[in-house]
């Protein structure tokens, strides 16, 4: 499957994230706490933590591709959370979700950790 680039202003990614944080606050879940995959969800987690006042950022990495266009054939964790979340709401971001997969091994890896509710 060949993917095209679209081009993405920071423009566009400022109103994005505006829209995503108004349905958020609509949604009644009320995160403490951002964790975002890295790297592709870095920017929009900073952004969210700027516009939600959430200034609890971490970050997990999960390495899904081998190079640009090129999958691994599973994710994997790659760089841990370093983070206690015992107790806290936690907002999970990320740029782009295709095939789920990273984002469920991400919950599959926060489960354990003692947060309140986590949501994607």
């Amino acid at each position: 499957m060949d993917m095209e680039y679209v081009p993405f202003s920071w423009e566009d990614a400022e109103k994005s994230i505006g829209s995503l944080a108004r349905k958020i606050s609509e949604s009644g879940f009320t995160p403490d706490t951002l964790v975002a995959i890295s790297r592709g969800g870095l920017v929009p987690a900073r952004l969210l933590s700027d516009v939600l006042d959430i200034p609890n950022l971490y970050t997990i990495r999960i390495s899904f591709y081998s190079s640009v266009g090129v999958k691994k054939e599973k994710p994997e964790v790659t760089q841990p959370l370093s983070a206690d979340l015992s107790g806290k709401n936690v907002l999970l971001v990320d740029d782009i979700s295709d095939s789920g997969k990273s984002l469920s091994l991400a919950l599959e890896y926060l489960k354990p950790l003692n947060h309140a509710r986590v949501k994607t």
